[in-house]
This record gives structure tokens, sequence and C-alpha cells, in this order.
């Protein structure tokens, strides 16, 4: 990378470091009603449109110190394993019994 480029960008991450709102002729989007946050139906919507679409945050890697660490979360509705293998890989796997696809 060039130094003008380097420049540009250290330009810019102080420029957002240092902004207190919106960049200048950013347009004003309306305001999220408060109702989408505790709507049932609205959730559903988000759950089968966007975050089973998504890649989500399930944990921090600290969470599985080593081999054999799990833990468990439900963020997308389905129970997702989070697991740290005896090669030391991260893996995630749905919650599922192979005996029958039985949840835990």
């Amino acid at each position: 990378m060039d130094a003008a480029t380097t420049e540009r960008i250290r330009e810019g991450m102080i420029y957002e470091a240092n902004r207190k709102g919106p960049p200048e002729g950013f347009p004003r989007f309306p305001d999220i009603p408060a109702g989408r946050y505790v709507d049932p139906e609205f959730l559903a919507l988000e759950q089968a449109g966007l975050w089973k679409r998504s890649w989500l945050y399930a944990g921090h890697k600290d969470q599985l110190p080593e081999a054999g660490s799990w833990f468990l979360t439900k963020k997308t509705g389905s129970p997702i394993v989070v697991v740290r293998g005896l090669d030391d890989t991260i893996r995630a796997f749905y919650n599922t019994c192979r005996h029958r696809g039985h949840r835990w």
C-alpha cells in the first residue's frame, strides 16, 4: 500500500473516531417504532428473513479455553453447540442427536 493510501485511511479513521453524529449530508431516517422490539410477529419475520441468512456472533473463543470445551447458543431459535476439538479447531453444530434427530 502506498503512503497516500495509508494517510487517507488514517485520516478517515481519525474523522470517524471524532465524529459525534451522522456525516454531513447523511439522510435522516425515520425513528424505529418501539413496538418492533417486543412484537413477536416482527421477531419471527427477522428470524426467517434475516438472522437465519446472516453470520451471527455466537460467542468468543475465550469461552472455549481448552480442547473439549463447549457452549450452547440459541440466538437463531435453533440450538447450536460450539466446541473446541482435540485438534484445537473451533466448530459449531446444530444441537441434534444422530438417533432420530432428537434434540438434547
